[in-house]
């Protein structure tokens, strides 16, 4: 079977992450022996085995063909990546973003490379979409001071218009 060793980070499917979070806070993963993990699903009552980047499950070996994660490895091996992923993408703004990647900085110092690259891109997607909001919300904020409604006069003091 074929072991994940992707370099790159756009060949995860973002539901598979969020389905690995299930997976993981529903406590649906086991280390059944040092190294290999067996991962419950709703579906099944019968585990998945997760065992050097590989996953016996039919998404990984027929649908990605080893190609990219499937969310029984992303729950095991990718487990604090995809919870960061998450997170991440709960944050309001940039403030929210840059506190969750503190929060996951030394929890994820030690994942598989592949794995900190797809949080990385998330994370500038996220970022850029939060300057984006950011500019465009400072455009309509500029464009309702010139068109603001001006206050009704109180009259003149001293000449001039109050």
């Amino acid at each position: 079977m074929k072991s994940y060793n992707s370099t790159n980070p756009t060949a995860t499917k973002t539901d598979r992450i969020e389905k690995a979070v299930q997976l993981i806070n529903n406590g649906s993963t086991f280390e059944h022996k040092s190294g290999v993990w067996k991962v419950y699903t709703d579906r099944q009552n019968i585990p998945y085995t997760v065992e050097n980047n590989t996953c016996d499950c039919f998404d990984f070996t027929e649908t990605l063909k080893g190609e990219s994660p499937c969310k029984h490895i992303w729950s095991v091996i990718g487990a604090s990546v995809a919870m960061m992923i998450h997170d991440l993408r709960q944050a309001k703004n940039r403030a929210e973003l840059d506190s969750v990647v503190a929060t996951y900085r030394e929890a994820i110092k030690d994942a598989p490379v592949a794995y900190v690259r797809v949080a990385r891109a998330e994370y500038a997607r996220l970022r850029d979409a939060f300057k984006a909001e950011s500019k465009e919300r400072r455009a309509d904020e500029e464009k309702a001071v010139l068109i603001k409604s001006q206050p009704k006069s109180n009259g003149t003091y001293g000449g001039i218009e109050i």
